[in-house]
């Protein structure tokens, strides 16, 4: 697993976003997995993560100055994501996870992806604009 690169300390609470230190701009991502794979299980059992034992629930990229890793959130609270959610509806208290840290360039992290996009908005509120393209410059 990777060094730690985050601030927050251990039994913290938090969420799942992906955050910046100064968050500047926000947008969104989409990726299409590779055929008939499993990019984020595939990732995290190639780290040496139990998939077995633990649940996924996402991977977060950073990049910071030359040092890149991913993030992974997993929890042992359920191995189904309806178990998971009704989990969540049922207790106050935020869900408990462990966060693996994995050192990556992002050029090797995108093998395990078909397909990858991602926006920035200048403004959040156009994210979801539908909008009328009239012309392609190229």
């Amino acid at each position: 697993m990777g060094k730690k690169y985050f601030k927050d300390k251990n039994m913290e609470n938090t969420k799942i976003l992906a955050t910046t230190h100064y968050g500047d701009y926000k947008g969104n991502v989409a990726v299409d997995k590779a055929d008939l794979k499993n990019p984020l299980r595939d990732f995290a059992k190639d780290n040496g993560i139990d998939i077995k034992k633990y649940f996924l629930l996402s991977a977060i990229y950073n990049y910071q100055k030359h040092v890149s890793y991913v993030e992974i959130i997993a929890t042992t609270v359920a191995s189904d994501y309806d178990s998971i959610r009704e989990y969540i509806l049922n207790h106050e208290k935020p869900l408990p996870v462990k966060r693996f840290t994995i050192d990556i360039s992002l050029e090797n992290y995108l093998k395990y992806m078909k397909r990858f996009s991602f926006m920035l908005p200048s403004h959040s509120d156009f994210i979801g604009q539908e909008i009328n393209i009239l012309e392609d410059v190229l």
